[in-house]
């Protein structure tokens, strides 16, 4: 007779019940079986006074929620009220001056925006950047975060550029109306900044803890000016506080340090460009991997064991007690080499408890737990079945590989599909990135000395005007200004008509440029023909037409015979095709 592990579960004492009864408990598992049952009983909720008891419970925490909420709009309102109440203390009443305000930086032309500048930072150390306007960064340590807020180490750029003439404030799409207290005013400019972090071409966002320090030069002297920065969300500025003055001292470095200092050499675009290709590639393949991961996963059956001479023993199970044993009818248990010391005399126990988990090699062996009180036995055991039971098993298993190995060659097939779709898909993309590639370097070179072009201009035109630093203290990255809001005023409204190459035209909108104020105003679609003009005031009226901007200079006319005009009719001309770059446009308007 073969051996046998006999298999019972103990009675529960009257002490043991005694010790385990808890009404508190038991009310709450019939509570929550209750409500489960109700739930998935529709009868249920065909009991109206059951239903109406919910609805009033239901009711009573919308009020609460919503009176919590009105209370908290309440108090938000009157904090805005009293911030609105005291940024300005003009008090006239204007409308707004576009049916359609601009509420994005959006430039006109991308071959006429303002380059930045790039600075290299070594995270940990912080930095002490001058630009070539003379301006100066001051980075701290420690001062970059991922968007997961992680400190950043290693080196960052900090990209930054600075905008003082009218033409670049035009040509960069910053907007230059302010609203507040239901007023619009224009903005007369002491100068801006534009600055960002950037880590491996990746956004990096500045520490809770860090404030940077940029001292703007601004050839504008006056304390009138305010400090404002481009909220993006809402579309407009948002005042930040009175503009803090230092005096510029001596130059102490020389164009050329600057320029240099700011430039990337070739080596480094290079290597950004390759760095996008290698991306480029790497995400084709994680749509490969994703797609794999999709396909129906192929489980190959697990081949039957025929009994040998190892030690093996059946489980004596009854079925009412160990219902989760019952697919281990009819098989035989080898006990395995790996068992040092089992012995016959473990048959002779009955035991209370039984657990069949995996073992070491998973689908081949298992892990058999037997326990009596405090006695456990563990055993690495392998099922097996005798040579009638085995027949049968064997014949289904080689019916159910048939089946595996069609499934498996299916899976395969796709998994080649995928797999040469993905190379083909990599291969266009590396000839894609080898006929732009050069381009795109010439481009980013071509770049490159515009900027250092820029500079060496700044230097020229700033670093004998600029009088004053206008000093900010930023805890984010965006577009600051420094401004004094005014509204539109003027001497004469005649009626404007346009026309664009001597053909009537009618633009969507349009802007006047300001030589005496070094402004430039913004006339909406609905304002195009009420232009404002000042008395003894030169103009430039310009339209931007598909990336294209139509121009036209009142210089050699007499702005005030002009504008006395009740009627006048403008003819617009497109800038010269000699005006390509952001250098090229300032020097066209000269302001």
């Amino acid at each position: 007779m073969e051996p046998k592990f006999i298999l019972n579960r103990e009675k529960i004492s009257d002490a043991d019940i005694e010790k385990n009864k808890n009404f508190d408990e038991l009310l709450t598992k019939f509570k929550n079986q209750s409500i489960q049952k109700a739930r998935n009983d529709r009868s249920w909720w065909r009991k109206k006074s059951i239903r109406y008891s919910a609805a009033i419970l239901g009711a009573v925490v919308v009020c609460t929620v919503t009176l919590s909420q009105l209370y908290q709009s309440n108090s938000n309102l009157k904090k805005t009220n009293a911030l609105t109440s005291t940024s300005t203390n003009k008090k006239e009443s204007a409308k707004p001056l576009a049916d359609k305000k601009q509420r994005s930086v959006t430039p006109l032309n991308p071959h006429w925006d303002v380059a930045y500048s790039r600075y290299k930072v070594n995270a940990g150390k912080g930095a002490s950047l001058v630009h070539a306007s003379r301006s100066k960064i001051q980075v701290p340590k420690n001062a970059f975060v991922t968007k997961a807020g992680q400190i950043i180490e290693g080196e960052v750029e900090i990209l930054y550029r600075e905008i003082h003439k009218v033409s670049e404030q035009l040509m960069s799409g910053i907007p230059m109306q302010y609203d507040s207290a239901g007023t619009t005013y224009d903005f007369e400019s002491a100068g801006m900044f534009d600055i960002k972090g950037e880590k491996n071409g990746e956004p990096v966002f500045l520490s809770s803890k860090a404030t940077l320090t940029v001292q703007l030069a601004s050839e504008r002297e006056g304390a009138q000016f305010n400090q404002y920065l481009w909220d993006s969300v809402a579309g407009n500025w948002r005042y930040l506080q009175k503009d803090i003055l230092n005096p510029l001292k001596p130059e102490t470095h020389t164009a050329q340090q600057r320029v240099a200092a700011s430039a990337l050499s070739k080596a480094d675009v290079e290597k950004q460009v390759n760095e996008v290709e290698v991306e480029g590639k790497k995400k084709i393949e994680q749509q490969y991997a994703q797609q794999v991961a999709k396909l129906p996963v192929v489980k190959q059956p697990v081949k039957p064991r025929k009994i040998s001479n190892r030690q093996n023993f059946t489980l004596e199970v009854d079925k009412n007690e160990f219902p989760e044993l019952s697919g281990f009818n009819n098989v035989m248990f080898e006990v395995g080499d790996e068992n040092k010391n089992y012995s016959d005399k473990y048959t002779e126990v009955t035991w209370n408890d039984v657990q069949v988990s995996d073992g070491p090699q998973k689908g081949i062996n298992y892990l058999l737990s037997l326990r009596k009180g405090n006695q456990l036995l563990e055993l690495i055991v392998y099922p097996c079945l005798n040579n009638v039971d085995f027949e049968k098993a064997n014949s289904a298993f080689k019916a159910k590989m048939v089946d595996y190995e069609k499934a498996l060659a299916e899976r395969k097939a796709k998994e080649e599909k995928l797999r040469a779709d993905m190379l083909a898909r990599q291969k266009e993309y590396e000839t894609e990135m080898k006929r732009n590639k050069e381009e795109r370097l010439k481009n980013y070179i071509r770049e490159m000395k515009a900027m250092e072009a820029a500079n060496a201009n700044e230097v020229a035109s700033l670093s004998g005007a600029a009088k004053v630093l206008r000093v900010f203290q930023i805890s984010q990255f965006g577009t600051y200004n420094s401004d004094g809001p005014r509204l539109r005023t003027g001497d004469y409204k005649p009626s404007v008509a346009y026309q664009l190459n001597s053909k009537p035209f009618q633009p969507n909108q349009v802007y006047v440029m300001d030589y005496k104020d070094r402004m430039f105003y913004l006339y909406s679609y609905k304002e195009v023909s009420d232009l404002i003009f000042k008395k003894g005031v030169r103009y430039a009226v310009c339209v931007p037409v598909n990336g294209q901007l139509y121009v036209k200079q009142l210089f050699n006319d007499d702005p005030e015979v002009i504008a006395k005009k009740s009627k006048l009719m403008l003819d617009l001309k497109a800038l010269p095709s000699d005006v390509e770059t952001i250098e090229d446009v300032k020097r066209y308007f000269e302001i």
